[in-house]
């Protein structure tokens, strides 16, 4: 069954995404469903994305983007098994682009006016858009939204040095699907759309999904995804 329908039926697929795209997709799954535990997995897809096509700095997008949408442990323990099965399979590079230091340096005021540029483009309708500079003293964790925009929006969305923002959606929907948050998916869904994701390679996504997932996480994905585009 393994060989049938993992590898027959989901990756001899190439008319709708390329064996790069579904492999991107799959070790971002993979880290947001928590299989990052499962050193087969990590070990067998990390360099298999390599092999088809995707490169370290895509890889470490997947790290830095795992960071922000499913928290610092789970971030940490994929790119530690990411660098050890590039290691074994001598596909680990000697040496990596300078970070961006300067960048850095903004101040939390320009991070999040960017921040809100991006928004604009990527999803109009952001109730992040209403967050003013002067902090609410009424609300729960007000300080949450102020990090979210930095943090998230500003720091992965706004990068224009590492991956397009397009490889950025798919690594995002492979994390979100892979966690299991219907919510956040279904209003990202929007986004990815604008970010250039076509409906059947989100189709494809959903087929991927319920075979490393299984088949009743399949059919809620499909649910949350086809639900959000209809509201469409």
């Amino acid at each position: 069954m393994g060989l049938e329908d993992s590898y027959c039926d989901m990756w001899d697929r190439a008319d709708v995404i390329d064996p790069r795209t579904r492999s991107l997709f799959n070790v971002s799954l993979m880290v947001g469903v928590g299989n990052v535990t499962n050193p087969f997995e990590i070990g067998f897809h990390a360099p298999g994305a390599i092999h088809n096509g995707a490169t370290i700095r895509e890889q470490e997008a997947i790290v830095t983007i795992a960071r922000a949408y499913v928290g610092s442990p789970a971030s940490g323990w994929a790119m530690m098994s990411m660098v050890k099965a590039l290691q074994d399979q001598n596909l680990y590079p000697a040496t990596f682009a300078p970070a961006n230091t300067a960048r850095k340096e903004l101040k939390g005021s320009e991070k999040r006016a960017i921040a809100r540029d991006v928004l604009r483009e990527m999803e109009p309708n952001s109730p992040l858009l209403q967050i003013g500079e002067e902090m609410a003293s009424t609300a729960f964790a007000p300080e949450l939204d102020y990090m979210i925009l930095e943090n998230c929006i500003w720091d992965l969305w706004a990068r224009t040095d590492d991956v397009d923002r397009r490889t950025k959606t798919v690594i995002t929907l492979g994390l979100l699907m892979g966690l299991g948050n219907q919510e956040e998916l279904a209003e990202f869904v929007p986004v990815a759309v604008r970010n250039g994701i076509t409906v059947p390679e989100m189709e494809e996504f959903v087929y991927q999904a319920a075979t490393y997932l299984g088949f009743p996480s399949g059919k809620a994905l499909r649910t949350a995804i086809g639900a959000a585009l209809k509201g469409r």
